[in-house]
């Protein structure tokens, strides 16, 4: 079963989505509101994907990504935004992430993009015999 920690900072959303993909078969190992606590439990909990809100205050998602990165931290991370603007997309790759999904794509596709990278990184992290 695939691991999911959600940082995003909106409550509403947040507690919403962490049931749906919860009723998808996905665990939500956190859901957090906050980037320094995100970064925290990506540390703490390993989780095999990491969910992430790009625009939050405080700390935005790409510099939680950067923490994440540059504290070694590989797991994928799936950057959730409402903005289809190209240079955020472009800002988020170059930052390290995996995958982009704008909010306004559906759940649907927010699940496909989970699978898919969750699917990938797994078979590209099995040793091969």
């Amino acid at each position: 079963m695939m691991r999911v920690l959600l940082i995003d900072d909106h409550a509403l959303f947040r507690f919403g989505l962490r049931e749906l993909l919860e009723r998808r078969g996905i665990e939500m190992v956190g859901a957090v509101g906050d980037g320094t606590e995100g970064v925290r439990m990506a540390t703490d909990l390993r989780p095999d994907v990491v969910l992430l809100d790009m625009r939050m205050p405080e700390m935005s998602g790409l510099e939680v990504l950067r923490r994440l990165r540059s504290q070694g931290l590989s797991m994928p991370v799936v950057m959730l935004t409402t903005s289809s603007e190209e240079e955020d997309l472009v800002a988020c790759y170059k930052a390290g992430a995996n995958a982009y999904v704008v909010k306004p794509d559906g759940l649907e596709v927010l699940c496909d993009a989970l699978r898919k990278i969750h699917d990938f990184w797994t078979l590209s992290m099995t040793p091969s015999g």
